[in-house]
């Protein structure tokens, strides 16, 4: 069986990646939490959430930049370009729009990981339960937990399901607000993996 090949990413990009290499270690560190052993749900949250940490570091090495304006004929042409391209089987792996492919990758897998690990710290795995619903029993159990871009990522998620335009007019959210996401996501789950109690809303 071949090596796996590994992405060479530049001193530069390494380190701007660094704070995403953690959250990595982070994901590890819980793996080997018997109580994480014990929740096939939790490790399916870990391992979509491991997605998004990767998704954000693709994203960074393609060279993502916050777009602060709606796409224009030039960004809609290069849409078509690629349609085009994929068509006939030439898939690019580099450009803005693979980064930014990669980046709302990692926004909806943040979401998908955000809501499932509010029905995990509050035992309703199995429940179809909105977010909104799940919050105040995550909240009364967690009450210094801080989810404000977790909220604002959820949002901007909806938007991209739920609206004709989607991501047309811009993004509402920067990559920033998606790694600081991640900090309250991962808090929310190693304060559930320590305290070994759920809260039922």
């Amino acid at each position: 069986m071949p090596a796996p090949n590994y992405l060479t990413l530049s001193t530069e990009k390494a380190a701007e990646c660094r704070r995403l290499f953690e959250f990595a270690g982070r994901i590890a560190a819980l793996f080997d939490s018997p109580r994480v052993q014990s929740s096939t749900a939790i490790q399916a949250t870990l391992d979509d959430l491991l997605g998004a940490v990767y998704a954000l570091v693709l994203a960074r090495n393609h060279g993502y930049d916050d777009r602060l304006h709606a796409l224009d004929p030039r960004d809609i042409h290069a849409v078509s370009v690629r349609a085009r391209d994929i068509s006939i089987g030439q898939v690019r792996t580099e450009g803005k729009w693979t980064a930014g492919f990669c980046f709302n990758n990692a926004l909806f897998r943040i979401s998908a990981a955000y809501h499932r690990a509010l029905k995990i710290v509050t035992g309703n795995e199995n429940k179809k339960l909105y977010v909104e619903s799940l919050l105040p029993a995550v909240h009364a159990l967690h009450p210094q937990w801080q989810n404000a871009n977790l909220v604002k990522i959820h949002e901007q998620v909806n938007d991209l399901k739920h609206t004709a335009e989607g991501i047309y007019r811009g993004r509402d959210v920067w990559f920033d607000e998606a790694v600081s996401a991640l900090v309250e996501l991962m808090s929310l789950i190693e304060a559930w993996e320590q305290s070994g109690s759920t809260a039922q809303p």
